[in-house]
């Protein structure tokens, strides 16, 4: 069961979303949000889906975007001196499939959705500020630290 809590749109997601800066290709990690996206799209179609219906039509499709997922850590690339590496990182693949195998219901595939999302958007801004680094304005900067300090303020509350 997957339940909707700041730290899980927030905290959580940025840590993942740091921890495989360097490992992942924007590309990649876009891909199979937008698999998720078409899903739900199916699922805003629904007129009252129930969770019976989501369990039975629309399960099979995320656990589907799952084994994609498998498939694209099993695929290897080259890097630079002739060393290959997998399009997904294995602890990514883990965080991901553990996260799909948590969805029940209609509301933990909403709440995935979000997590997800904020992975996505986290890891735009990370890859944008360390492609920057040195470079980024002091207002930048202090802009950065304000929303961090106001972020760090409402977990406490």
């Amino acid at each position: 069961m997957i339940e909707l809590t700041n730290e899980y749109v927030t905290k959580d997601a940025e840590n993942v979303a740091n921890e495989f800066l360097r490992d992942i290709e924007p590309t990649q990690l876009r891909r199979f949000y937008d698999d998720f996206k078409v899903l739900e799209r199916k699922l805003n179609q629904q007129q009252n889906p129930s969770d019976e219906w989501f369990k039975k039509e629309m399960l099979p499709y995320i656990k589907f975007v799952g084994t994609k997922i498998v498939y694209s850590a099993g695929r290897k690339k080259s890097s630079g001196g002739g060393a290959k590496i997998a399009l997904v990182p294995k602890g990514l693949k883990d965080h991901f499939i553990n996260q799909i195998t948590e969805i029940k219901t209609i509301n933990c595939f909403k709440h995935f959705l979000m997590h997800y999302q904020a992975i996505i958007a986290y890891f735009t801004y990370l890859k944008f500020e360390s492609e920057n680094k040195g470079s980024t304005s002091q207002s930048q900067q202090e802009s950065h630290k304000k929303f961090e300090s106001n972020h760090s303020s409402k977990q406490r509350r």
